[in-house]
């Protein structure tokens, strides 16, 4: 029996060059839990931690596989995130796989595709994270699980 494609996802963001990840489709109550995730408040330090680590746990369990190594070039554990530039990159990534846009599932206000979730709280020193340019699955591209 044939099953759905998997997302293949590639990066354009030149500290992302040559990552790739596959993350797993998800079942229809996962896809209203990960709105649920993208739905929480984020107006300050602590709502923008909890969002942070409740996504980065979602996005996480849902890795099927990725190309990351550390320093020494032994393999990151599947599915271990802790760099936001990579988290936003999947998360982008992956909602446009999933419905072909960048925003939640829920109706919420658009926001500008260059403004970036710490930007809209408040100036971080350091640079923002970068709006994720990860391309979209193509059936060829894509690997079935």
């Amino acid at each position: 029996m044939p099953t759905l494609p998997d997302y293949h996802l590639t990066f354009e963001q030149p500290e992302l060059e040559g990552v790739e990840v596959t993350m797993g489709r998800l079942a229809i109550q996962e896809l209203f839990d990960l709105n649920d995730v993208l739905a929480m408040p984020r107006g300050d330090m602590k709502a923008l931690r909890a969002y942070t680590e409740a996504l980065a746990a979602f996005v996480g369990k849902h890795v099927i596989d990725w190309n990351l190594t550390d320093r020494d070039g032994s393999p990151l554990p599947t599915g271990q995130i802790t760099d936001t530039t990579l988290l936003w990159a999947i998360r982008d990534g992956w909602l446009a796989g999933i419905n072909g846009s960048r925003a939640p599932l829920a109706q919420q206000p658009q926001r500008p595709a260059q403004e970036a979730d710490m930007a809209d709280l408040m100036e971080m020193p350091g640079e923002p994270p970068a709006e994720s340019s990860a391309s979209e699955p193509e059936p060829g591209s894509s690997s079935a699980r």
